[in-house]
C-alpha cells in the first residue's frame, strides 16, 4: 500500500511539474505575462522571451534600451504604487498607440550592456531604437574588466569590439545557464525571486526591517540623502573623460553599426538634477564631457533618422526623488518628448 502512495505522490509531482511546463510555455507568449515579474530580465532566455512576446504583433516596433531612469527604479524605492506603469516606456506605450512598445531596459545598464542587447532585437523590424545615456555610465568606475557590462551572460552577445572582455563562468554557472535553457519553472522562479528581492536582497531585507522596526530607520530625510550623495560622488567628480572611455567607445560601436544597418534611432541624455549634485561634482569637468560625449555620438550625416538630444538640463528640481530618477509626472513629460520626435519622422532636423 505504501508503495502505490509514494508512486501516486511521485506521478502527481510529475503530472504538476509538466503542467506547470506547458502553462508558462503558453503564458509567455503574452506580454502582460511579464508584468506579474516586473520585466525582470534575470537571463538571456528571459530576455529572448520578451521580445518574442511582443513582436508578435503586426505594429512597427519601438525598442527601449535603458538603466534605472527607464526601467523605474527611483519610483519602486519610494514605494509609488502601481509603479510599473507609470514608467517612460509604459507611457509612451499610451502615446502612440500605433506601435508596439518594447521594453529591454534593467537597472544599473551600460553601453556594453546596450551594444549586447540590440545583437537581439536585429531579427525584429524595429522602427525606432531609442537609448538613455546616464552621466555615470561614463565615470571610472565602469571602465575595467567586468565592471564594463551590468550583465556577464551578454557578453558572448557582443559583436567583435576592441574591449577583449574575457569572462569564464565557473561550473555552476554554466549549470545555471543549462536550467535556464531546458526549465521554463526554473527561468520564471529565479525571474520572480530577481522582481521580490528586486534591487537586492540586502536592500529589500533592510526594507522589511525599517518597516517592522522603525525605530532601525534612519528618521531624517537629510541623513538618507546624505548617504546616497557619498554613493554617488565618484560618478559626478569624474575627470575629464577622453576616447579611451569604455562606455563612450561601446555607445560610438553601437550607433555607428545602427546607421551602417539603416536603423533609426533617437539617443537621449539623462536629465540631472543639478541641485542636487551642486556639492558632488565637478563642474567644469561636467560641462566638459557632456559636450565631449554629444560631439563623440551626435551624427551629422542623416539627422533626420539619427537624433542625439542633450536633456541633462532638461527638468527643475522638483521633478526628481534625487540625482536623477524622475517622478512619474516628468516620466510622463519625457515619454511626451520623445513621442512628438517619433511621430516627427523623418521630417524634423537634429535638436538638443
Amino acid at each position: 500500500m505504501s508503495r502505490r502512495i509514494y508512486f501516486k505522490a511521485v506521478l502527481v509531482c510529475l503530472l504538476l511539474f509538466v503542467g506547470a511546463h506547458f502553462t508558462l510555455g503558453w503564458l509567455k507568449r503574452n506580454p502582460a505575462f511579464y508584468k506579474i515579474v516586473n520585466n525582470q530580465i534575470a537571463s538571456r532566455e528571459v530576455l529572448r522571451d520578451i521580445i518574442k512576446a511582443h513582436a508578435r504583433g503586426d505594429k512597427p516596433v519601438i525598442l527601449i534600451l535603458g538603466d534605472s531612469v527607464v526601467y523605474g527604479s527611483g519610483m519602486h524605492a519610494h514605494q509609488v504604487d502601481r509603479w510599473r506603469e507609470q514608467t517612460l516606456p509604459a507611457f509612451l506605450e499610451k502615446k502612440l498607440e500605433d506601435y508596439t512598445v518594447i521594453d529591454v531596459s534593467m537597472d544599473g545598464s551600460l553601453p556594453l550592456d546596450y551594444l549586447a542587447l540590440y545583437q537581439h532585437a536585429r531579427e525584429l523590424d524595429v522602427a525606432w531604437v531609442i537609448l538613455n545615456l546616464n552621466y555615470r555610465m561614463f565615470s571610472n568606475k565602469y571602465q575595467e574588466g567586468p565592471q564594463a557590462i551590468s550583465r556577464v551572460w551578454l557578453l558572448e552577445d557582443l559583436p567583435p569590439n576592441p574591449f577583449q572582455l574575457v569572462y569564464q563562468p565557473p561550473t555552476g554557472d554554466r549549470i545555471l545557464q543549462g536550467l535556464r535553457k531546458v526549465s521554463l519553472l526554473f527561468r520564471y522562479s529565479e525571474a520572480m525571486r530577481s522582481s521580490i528581492f528586486f534591487p537586492t536582497r540586502e536592500e529589500k531585507f533592510n526594507q522589511w526591517l525599517k518597516t517592522l522596526l522603525p525605530a532601525r530607520a534612519l528618521r531624517e530625510p537629510e541623513d538618507q540623502e546624505l548617504l546616497l550623495k557619498l554613493k554617488i560622488k565618484p560618478y559626478y567628480f569624474t575627470r575629464e573623460i577622453g576616447e579611451n572611455n569604455v562606455s563612450l567607445l561601446a555607445a560610438r560601436l553601437l550607433l555607428k553599426q545602427m546607421e551602417r544597418e539603416g536603423q533609426n534611432y533617437i539617443v537621449f541624455f539623462t536629465p540631472q538634477n543639478l541641485e542636487f549634485i551642486e556639492e558632488i561634482y565637478n563642474q567644469e569637468a561636467f560641462a566638459y564631457n557632456l559636450q565631449y560625449i554629444q560631439d563623440q555620438l551626435r551624427s551629422h550625416d542623416e539627422p533626420e533618422n539619427f537624433r542625439y538630444y542633450n536633456w541633462s538640463a532638461l527638468y527643475p528640481t522638483p521633478a526628481f526623488y534625487d540625482h536623477c530618477h524622475l517622478t512619474p509626472q516628468y516620466n510622463e513629460k519625457l515619454a511626451q518628448a520623445l513621442a512628438e520626435s517619433v511621430r516627427a519622422g523623418h521630417g524634423r532636423e537634429d535638436a538638443e
